[in-house]
Parts: C-alpha cells; sequence; structure tokens
C-alpha cells in the first residue's frame, strides 16, 4: 500500500479524533451490535488489505469485550442502587427503634 501511495504520489492525512473527551452516556448494546455488524460486514468485503482486515477484526474485538465489561457495569449499577436502597431503609429503622 505504502509503495501505492509513493508511486501515485498521494500524501497520507490522517485525522485523529479527540478522545480526551467523552459522552457522559455509554453506547448502548445495540448501537455496539450495529458497529460490530458494520465490522463482519466488512470482512466480507473482496480484495482487501491485510491492513483492512486487522482493522476490522480489531473491531469486533474491541465490541465484544465491550459488551461483556457493559453489562458487568450494569450489574454493579443495580448492586448499587440496591444498597442504597437498603441503606436508607436502615437509616429508617435505626430511627424507629431510638423512638421506641
Amino acid at each position: 500500500m505504502n509503495q501505492k501511495i509513493r508511486r501515485l504520489r498521494l500524501e497520507v492525512v490522517r485525522q485523529i479524533p479527540d478522545t480526551t473527551t467523552f459522552d457522559e452516556e455509554l453506547p448502548s448494546v445495540e448501537q455496539a451490535l450495529k458497529t460490530l455488524n458494520k465490522a463482519l460486514q466488512g470482512l466480507e468485503t473482496k480484495g482487501l488489505e491485510q491492513a483492512e482486515t486487522l482493522r476490522f477484526r480489531g473491531i469486533i474485538q474491541g465490541v465484544k469485550i465491550y459488551i461483556e465489561r457493559f453489562a458487568d457495569f450494569l450489574n454493579y449499577r443495580e448492586l448499587e442502587q440496591r444498597l442504597i436502597e437498603l441503606e436508607g431503609k436502615y437509616v429508617a429503622l435505626v430511627k424507629k427503634t431510638k423512638k421506641s
């Protein structure tokens, strides 16, 4: 690919996304699955160069890991909400027993 670029006397310009800012909301599993689907469809393209194939495979691996971690995150969030709820009930119970 580099030889082709040199032969055609092209200039490689890469835009690097700003990764220092993150959204507060995490992408949904549905969005991750759509990305996975696009990467899988991209792999089916005939005549892919090795770099493109590796890029698609990297995206696929990243999405798979993201979905696993997203499930863990949801479990932690549920546990956290339950703990806050139980702490509130405990405080109310302690106040009630002190009054008695």
